[in-house]
């Protein structure tokens, strides 16, 4: 488990010092309310404001779905770029040569993608 937090944190740090983490978090958070004002637009004529608790619900909803929907294929992908970036910067040999198992490489790097995209949601 230690290897893993070793492996995770260096990929934390690694993708939150780049600047397309903070793009990226900037698209999402404008995405996500471009498409909140947008159903917001398509729903006034029903009275939304008597209903709000059941709009923020759907919105609830809908926000999480997608978000699951992203994690899930984001995240692999995330995974398998900072493996080939390894391999292509030449430092993926030197990765392997240490105590670490191909596994413990392996799950760090799908968690600090797992643990950004969590960041994205919160």
């Amino acid at each position: 488990m230690l290897a893993t937090a070793t492996v995770l944190h260096k990929e934390m740090r690694l993708i939150l010092r780049s600047r397309r983490a903070y793009w990226l978090l900037f698209v999402m958070l404008a995405g996500t309310a471009v498409f909140f004002w947008l159903y917001w637009l398509g729903n006034q004529n029903n009275n939304l404001m008597a209903r709000r608790g059941r709009f923020a619900r759907e919105m609830y909803m809908i926000f999480c779905m997608i978000e699951l929907m992203i994690m899930g294929l984001i995240a692999p992908i995330m995974t398998a770029s900072a493996l080939t970036s390894e391999r292509e910067n030449k430092t993926l040999d030197l990765l392997r040569c240490t105590n670490l198992s191909t596994l413990s490489i392996l799950t760090g790097k799908w968690l600090a993608a797992v643990a950004y995209h969590f960041m994205l949601v919160v």
